[in-house]
């Protein structure tokens, strides 16, 4: 009698081939697409720890692998742009998902009481890998301003925090918000706009069919193949009547 087991091995070997084919057919590798927006500012409430918030809203829905976020304070003008005593504010970036990051916190709180005296005056961005917020507002007085320049986004405790780790894979589509709150009495101001830019992935999801078809496919071939050992088993038996 013939050996059915390398049949059944090409048979399964050509419903693999044809499942492969199936989840891959539109298979284009992960192309990396940015996304950018700019949001709409205003005045930080004074001593209000709900702060303004202002959206970025996405439509395209990917998968997150970086991103920076810039906040321009425009110049220092008491009360309307730009922000005296920096040691009063805090600002958190959130994601559709729910997700937060602490860009800075009360600059040299808890050092002292009341923060950093140094001024928000134009463009700041934050990056992973950018230099230390805190450290720089620290090197300037309070006649000053922080240098503009590539900061890292920093807990309370100046706790270095990055945008890799807490939103990568996170989903780009809706709200993205930005929060800065002024905790402090007496100073104030605000900020002009900010934006934010999102390197991102198309999601591949591939089809829960695929492994049907594979076995399908096998049965088919399977069965196609017992049918033509029958027929020749009948062929044998009415060769050997006559």
């Amino acid at each position: 009698m013939r050996n059915e087991t390398p049949f059944v091995h090409w048979a399964l070997r050509t419903a693999l081939a044809i499942g492969c084919c199936a989840v891959t057919s539109g298979w284009a590798g992960p192309v990396q697409a940015d996304m950018a927006g700019i949001g709409v500012g205003g005045l930080i409430p004074n001593n209000n720890a709900a702060g303004i918030t202002s959206i970025i809203g996405f439509a395209v829905d990917e998968a997150v692998e970086s991103l920076e976020v810039s906040i321009d304070f425009g110049p220092l003008i008491t009360g309307v742009t730009g922000h005296s005593h920096v040691g009063d504010l805090s600002a958190t970036l959130t994601a559709p998902d729910g997700r937060q990051i602490s860009l800075f916190h009360r600059p040299g709180v808890p050092a002292t009481a009341n923060g950093d005296n140094s001024n928000l005056a134009g463009s700041y961005k934050w990056i992973d890998g950018g230099a230390s917020f805190t450290s720089a507002a620290a090197a300037v007085g309070n006649t000053e301003s922080v240098a503009m320049g590539d900061y890292s986004a920093q807990s309370a405790d100046d706790t270095v925090l990055t945008f890799e780790s807490i939103f990568g894979g996170a989903m780009t589509a809706g709200n993205w918000t930005l929060n800065i709150a002024d905790e402090k009495s007496r100073d104030v101001g605000g900020f002009v706009s900010w934006s934010i830019q999102l390197t991102s992935a198309p999601v591949i999801v591939v089809p829960e069919t695929s492994s049907t078809l594979v076995l399908v496919v096998a049965s088919i071939l399977a069965a196609r193949w017992s049918g033509k050992q029958g027929r020749e088993k009948q062929r044998r038996v009415q060769r050997a009547w006559y």
